[in-house]
């Protein structure tokens, strides 16, 4: 059994190792987040040299809306009165962007062919820490031949700071087709064994599954191909009638014989393309694939 010294000994070790841990624990000053200011800012899901940039597709007719979110950050859960800040169009973002992104084509969208939600006047009430400023965009008033874009500055915030890096954001404008959709497919492709239908079938394979098909043009969209990964365009027509192209979008991905094998249309109260197309392969046989596209 250890004497008393041998004891007194082991609890030195002891203390002095939960002392020398505490200091470990405790190596720096410990900081007070709670006098930090309030911070308001844009927020945004992409930043290029300290702007925030989103893509907006708009429908060439009627009117649609879009968020602009600007969020509170506060180092109490809530503040005790309302911070007001502006979002202004400025022109100046936008040639800071131009630069840095080497875009020269971006011009201002005109005034008549957007409007912003009380003049750009947010108020971030108490309890909030996040608000959506609305922007509506005129589809029938843009000239979609133009890189149009809307450069927004947020400024004069009272009851907070706007951080410099956060303050701003420019809305790249393109057009969205009508006929842009995700499109659930059915139907089959045929193979040939040669380039007539008179050479018999090979196989037949069936299709399903969805595929999105994107803007070419008001009346042109491009998308998946059957079931291939390859690309095709489909342009509607004034009677909705249908036209299978080659690919306008992705020419180095798509099948250059591509065209229609019998009557296409697309009905505009079902969102349906009925589609009879084929092409050949780098054999030169056919392949025929009849085709529905139901869009959501």
């Amino acid at each position: 059994m250890p004497g008393v010294a041998g004891m007194l000994r082991a609890a030195g070790v002891f203390v002095t190792v939960l002392l020398f841990g505490s200091c470990l624990k405790n190596n720096g000053p410990i900081q007070d987040y709670s006098q930090s200011p309030a911070l308001v800012s844009i927020q945004g899901d992409g930043q290029y040299s300290g702007i925030y940039v989103a893509n907006q597709s708009v429908l060439p007719v009627g009117a649609a809306g879009v968020n602009v979110e600007v969020t509170l950050s506060v180092a109490s859960l809530t503040l005790s009165s309302p911070v007001t800040a502006t979002l202004v169009v400025d022109q100046a973002t936008l040639d800071q962007y131009k630069v840095a992104n080497s875009d020269s084509t971006r011009v201002l969208l005109p005034a008549d062919n957007y409007q912003l939600a009380n003049n750009g006047a947010i108020t971030i009430a108490p309890g909030q820490q996040i608000v959506k400023d609305s922007i509506t965009f005129f589809g029938t008033k843009i000239d979609f031949t133009k890189d149009y874009a809307l450069p927004l500055l947020l400024t004069n915030a009272k009851g907070a700071k706007i951080p410099d890096n956060l303050k701003q954001e420019v809305i790249l404008i393109k057009l969205k087709s009508i006929y842009e959709d995700t499109y659930d497919l059915s139907g089959a492709r045929i193979l040939y064994n040669g380039a007539t239908v008179g050479s018999g079938i090979l196989t037949k394979v069936n299709l399903s599954g969805s595929a999105l098909f994107s803007t070419v043009s008001p009346n042109v969209v491009d998308g998946q191909l059957a079931d291939l990964g390859v690309q095709m365009s489909l342009q509607v027509n004034p009677d909705n009638s249908v036209t299978v192209l080659p690919s306008q979008a992705n020419p180095a991905n798509t099948f250059a014989s591509l065209a229609n094998d019998g009557l296409c249309t697309y009905d505009p109260a079902t969102k349906t393309f009925t589609l009879h197309y084929k092409y050949y392969n780098a054999s030169g046989n056919l392949r025929h694939i009849d085709e529905v596209l139901v869009g959501e």
